[in-house]
């Protein structure tokens, strides 16, 4: 890995978790108006009230799950790896 400005590394964590905490935000307020009003979000959005409601519940789950979340079994990405499990395999012609 060769990062543009790798003096910004040790900050690397406190931004994840700043952007992680902004989303969380936004998402928790907007699910709270659709909670709140269903009526009036319903007809904004052209969806039914009960509707409506169901996902502002989600979107206040979905906030706490990104504020929340934690790695489940303590290992943390290494710089230079990926997080996802490689897809392509190699084949030996």
């Amino acid at each position: 890995m060769n990062p543009l400005l790798p003096q910004l590394l040790p900050f690397s964590d406190a931004a994840l978790l700043s952007l992680r905490l902004v989303v969380a935000v936004v998402f928790f307020e907007s699910g709270r108006r659709h909670a709140a009003d269903p009526l009036g979000r319903a007809a904004s959005i052209g969806l039914s009230p009960g509707l409506t409601r169901f996902l502002g519940l989600g979107e206040m789950a979905a906030a706490h799950g990104a504020a929340l979340h934690s790695e489940s079994d303590g290992e943390s990405v290494q710089p230079g790896s990926s997080p996802w499990p490689t897809m392509i395999t190699e084949s030996s012609a």
